[in-house]
């Protein structure tokens, strides 16, 4: 979230690009996240095949939808969902620390 503005706000950055930049810099969080999950958890390879199946399924499936989507969005409406995005989760944060 925190190169979102910058993103955002860049003219050339198109669409794409953005996605593309946002589902890089979370794939790399979440693939340093796993180790520690992994042996804080008790992970077995059994149980939770299945999970790792569905969750490929899914995220299969949601590209291909979300792909769909961002083929119909133009880059102006496309960028202001983002500026809304991001200022509906600033005024979250800032109520949460205002009111926890």
């Amino acid at each position: 979230p925190l190169i979102h503005p910058f993103l955002a706000n860049d003219q050339r950055v198109s669409k794409e690009d953005f996605i593309a930049t946002e589902a890089l810099c979370s794939g790399f969080i979440h693939v340093t996240k796993l180790p520690i999950y992994f042996s804080s958890m008790g992970f077995t390879w059994f149980v939770s095949e299945l999970w790792f199946w569905f969750l490929v399924a899914s995220t299969i499936f949601g590209v291909l939808i979300g792909n769909n989507i961002l083929r119909r969005l133009s880059l102006e409406r496309f960028q202001l969902m983002i500026k809304v995005i991001l200022t509906l989760l600033s005024v979250r944060l800032i109520y949460q620390g205002i009111f926890p």
